[in-house]
């Protein structure tokens, strides 16, 4: 046994910038973080002047931390961990430069985040500082989507690191099957989803395993027990990681009367106990993932996050999560059409938008990696500290200010002109480019197509039955108008263009809606009341409370009694209550004047009544089809009522200083549950699409791993770039969102049930769940995972967020046949979420994109944020501004006390209740 070790690596992932603290060098910001950081690099010095083995293995954000942060309010801190990296005494491994989503991120912003993190321009990269680094890489909130081993593995890292937990701070546990002892505490080969690469994944825990092994004492004997029958037959690796302003690496302040009780002391006293122990001695990942082979595979199909329900609930669940996004999304679509349409200017105009792109400095390429950190969206929930809220929406503004800049530039210099004739018969001409959705994309497949709808307003009112759509080669059209104003002759004088757009392959498609010479016979294909909308591909009937009973195409009924529903759950007394509309009032049942364009639009409330007051929820919910579609297209606007605020940050570590109110659990604004059953003893498939253009699936076959978990209450593990899809192998819906209404990196949570040993699944675009979380395997004490839910602010409802608020989206429904969604409809979806741009001509006469008009997106938070006194300014404007006044000789505030510990340990349970 003497051949035989344990290895303990302790991490400690550095992070200053959080999304419950503000910029400010006291407990409200990264005060508490240089307190804990100074005392561990303390207590690692002061064991090795002692002669005692102690190390550590470091993991950074590096543009927050190691740019700005720490250099500017702990130089001491810096030459710290240089010292000691240097010195081989401690380890540096791959972080995130950007404190990124790099789940959320495009193939070309990954790329760049992780050169950054080995070395950039400012000097604070791994190599930069430390010289040598651990080719392994411990992601920012563990995230990892599909297509990200392969890059990896491009840049020269040999290894990630994923959470296999036993409470719920966790990243794969409750995805694979059971490790075995060995596999637990040894590299594994983690196999692509995409191509044949691999790379090493190694098992990582936290202090929240450590309390359920009894103690690290405790569990490295184990451990070892294991070693000796054989179970494990070589060497053992323990990786600890947390949060380096963890409080329980430095101990929790109890008397020294009480220093024999297990984990109280933290990092002392791990290092007391390697120390002691023979078989047990502190080492590095690097080095051990070179010396000990991978001892099995495992391949993991869902997206990845340590977040609540160990998925992306805690990033993309929050309405300003979705706000945010939003504004995002509109410069990338910005950003594809200017890249696209560039092509054909000048060299010194493609210069200057090579510059407004992607150039350094304040280019909205480095604007985006900036808005990536995934402090700007959570983890904290409810809320978001107000100064991470304006630094996230200052480098939105930024984005969208660049990107419309250079998408006018490419406008004017594309030769791209509307289709207008001579003959005085167009009332409006535009053309449609053709632009791709990716870098990597030549351009929109030939014969791609997708439904369009365009705002206009003719040049002169025009009578709507004598309209008709023409390209330019004076071919029909299939058009109609929706949303129509007129004048007192009953003549259009604005309205909403809705027409199918086929690619033709060129790089742009030229139109112009036409006033004929007689009226125009409209299609019969069509048909809208107020219980039936119907165009001959898909039918959709109310039932007579204006409920959605059937949704039927030829891949048959997908409508589970109630297709799409209106709700929010709340706790009005001592108890939740889910509250939903008994009924939905059709309205406005119509078919277009061209006869292509069906709509119904159904309104409905429902009344929360709390502390004698009525709070109403209401809704509209727009219904359309058009000819020659299979699709149902839905558009949803909700508000939520303003309910009191009167809860506080309970986490201890938590410093928003704003209220929210704790009685919100669930926001419905479109819940839809489609007629899909897995077969008897299957599972529901889900295929999703993220940002790297990589499409792959994961199945609900979650109570194979873990009977407990066989029907989540929430589960977000599909980043979604626009569309996801659910099937049951033989037939699926697809669900895409046009990113230009609304946009979440994951914005489709989804709950499941089973029932006879059939799941299906409800999904809440641009909602939120809540429920019971995973079981994660845990076997051991107990305590440890109710004290993690119960202290985890990220474990409450994001709910909260919606107090007040509003959700509008707008989504395509496509039923098909078969278990993947086929190309042609993938393709359809891609081109629904971000619709091909639109040139017209402005007052001037010249091409102009309307989309490049952002004054309108960005008023609302240009108002809420103060965006105009920050224009300019660089995160180190922000941190000087927040420490204008800060005097760094103030007596440090004390850490949390034990009643704030019984407070969220009471608030955890009272929520859960």
């Amino acid at each position: 046994m003497s051949d035989k070790k344990i290895y303990l690596v302790c991490g400690f992932h550095v992070n200053c910038n959080h999304s419950w603290r503000g910029d400010r060098n006291d407990k409200t910001g990264f005060g508490t973080d240089l307190k804990i950081i100074r005392e561990i690099i303390r207590i690692l010095d002061e064991a090795n002047e002692r002669g005692l083995d102690a190390r550590g293995t470091w993991d950074f954000d590096h543009y927050w931390s190691l740019e700005h942060i720490i250099p500017r309010f702990a130089p001491d801190i810096i030459e710290g961990l240089v010292r000691r990296i240097k010195q081989g005494k401690d380890e540096a491994i791959l972080g995130c430069w950007n404190n990124g989503d790099l789940a959320a991120s495009t193939v070309e912003e990954f790329r760049e985040s992780l050169k950054r993190t080995i070395s950039n321009s400012a000097g604070s990269g791994l190599a930069d500082l430390f010289g040598a680094y651990s080719p392994v890489v411990r992601t920012q909130e563990t995230m990892f989507t599909h297509g990200g081993v392969e890059l990896y593995l491009e840049q020269g890292v040999k290894a990630i690191a994923l959470y296999y937990s036993a409470v719920p701070f966790d990243s794969v546990r409750n995805f694979i099957p059971r490790l075995t002892p060995n596999e637990m505490h040894n590299p594994l080969r983690f196999h692509s989803t995409e191509s044949d690469a691999a790379m090493l994944m190694m098992p990582m825990y936290n202090q929240g395993d450590v309390m359920t092994a009894g103690s690290l004492r405790k569990w490295t004997a184990a451990i070892r027990k294991k070693q000796k029958s054989g179970e494990i037959p070589g060497n053992a690796l323990l990786y600890i990681n947390m949060d380096a302003d963890a409080e329980l690496w430095t101990g929790i302040g109890l008397p020294k009367i009480f220093d024999r009780l297990p984990n109280t002391r933290g990092l002392a006293e791990f290092i007391d106990t390697v120390n002691d122990t023979e078989y047990l001695e502190f080492g590095k990942l690097g080095d051990y993932i070179e010396n000990n082979p991978p001892v099995g595979d495992i391949t993991v199909r869902q997206d990845l996050a340590d977040g609540s329900y160990c998925g992306f609930n805690s990033w993309t669940e929050k309405l300003v999560n979705q706000g945010l996004w939003r504004l995002s999304e509109k410069a990338r679509k910005l950003e594809r059409t200017a890249d696209f349409l560039s092509a054909a200017a000048t060299p010194d105009a493609r210069a200057e938008i090579e510059r407004l792109l992607r150039g350094p400095g304040g280019s909205c390429f480095e604007n985006k990696l900036l808005l990536l950190s995934t402090t700007h969206f959570g983890m904290n929930s409810p809320v978001v500290h107000p100064d991470r809220a304006r630094v996230a929406f200052h480098l939105a503004r930024n984005m969208l200010e660049t990107s419309s800049r250079a998408a006018e530039l490419a406008a004017a210099q594309s030769g791209v002109e509307p289709l207008c004739g001579e003959d005085g018969a167009e009332l409006f001409c535009f053309s449609v480019v053709n632009q791709t959705k990716y870098r990597d994309q030549a351009a929109v497949e030939r014969g791609a197509r997708v439904l369009m709808r365009v705002p206009f307003m003719p040049v002169r009112p025009a009578d709507p039955a004598r309209l008709a759509l023409k390209d330019s080669s004076g071919a029909d059209v299939p058009f109609d108008i929706d949303d129509a104003k007129t004048d007192a002759d009953g003549n259009v004088v604005s309205a909403v263009l809705w027409f199918a757009h086929t690619a033709d392959g060129s790089p742009s498609q030229a139109y112009a809606l036409v006033e004929t010479s007689e009226p125009v016979a409209p299609a019969e294909s069509v048909k809208a009341s107020s219980e039936l909308l119907d165009n001959g591909l898909v039918s959709i009937r109310l039932d007579p409370r204006g409920r959605i009973a059937s949704f039927a195409s030829s891949a048959g009924e997908f409508s589970d009694g109630q297709l799409i529903s209106l709700g929010a759950t709340y706790r009005a007394e001592s108890n939740r209550k889910h509250y939903t509309p008994r009924a939905y009032k059709a309205e406005s049942a119509r078919v277009g004047p061209a006869g292509r364009l069906g709509s119904i639009s159904l309104s409905s409330k429902t009344v929360i009544f709390c502390k004698g007051k009525n709070y109403t929820v209401e809704g509209r919910h727009i219904l359309r089809v058009f000819d020659g579609f299979p699709r149902l297209f839905v558009d949803a606007d909700v508000s939520f009522p303003q309910t009191p605020s009167e809860s506080e940050d309970i986490s201890s570590s938590s410093h928003t200083g704003k209220k929210f109110d704790t009685r919100w659990y669930e926001v419905m604004p479109a819940e839809i549950r489609p007629a899909l059953f897995s077969p008897p003893g299957g599972f529901l498939r889900v295929w999703k699409h993220n940002y790297k253009n990589v499409t792959n699936s994961y199945d609900f076959d979650y109570g194979a791993i873990d009977k407990a978990n066989r029907a989540p209450d929430a589960c977000n593990n599909q980043v979604t770039d626009g569309w996801l899809a659910v099937s049951d192998t033989k037939r699926g819906l697809l669900i895409s969102a046009d990113a230009g209404v609304n946009s979440s990196p994951a914005y489709c949570p989804m709950r499941v049930r089973e029932s006879g040993g059939r799941q299906r699944a409800s999904l809440n675009p641009f909602g939120t769940y809540f429920g019971k979380q995973f079981s994660h395997l845990n076997e051991g004490f107990n305590l440890a995972y109710e004290m993690t839910m119960a202290i985890g602010a990220q474990h409450r409802p994001t709910a909260p967020s919606f107090n007040g608020g509003r959700v509008r989206m707008s989504l395509m429904l496509a039923p098909y046949e078969g278990d993947a969604p086929s190309q042609a409809l993938r393709t359809e979806a891609d081109l629904f979420s971000m619709p091909p741009a639109v040139i017209v001509r402005d007052s001037q006469g010249k091409p102009s994109i309307p989309d490049s008009d952002i004054a309108a997106d960005l008023a609302p938070c240009r108002a809420e944020h103060d965006l105009d006194a920050c224009a300019g300014w660089k995160y180190s404007d922000f941190l000087e501004h927040a420490n204008k006044d800060f005097d760094p000789g103030a007596k440090a505030e004390k850490g949390a006390s034990i009643a704030t510990f019984v407070r969220m340990i009471a608030e955890g349970i009272r929520i859960r209740s």
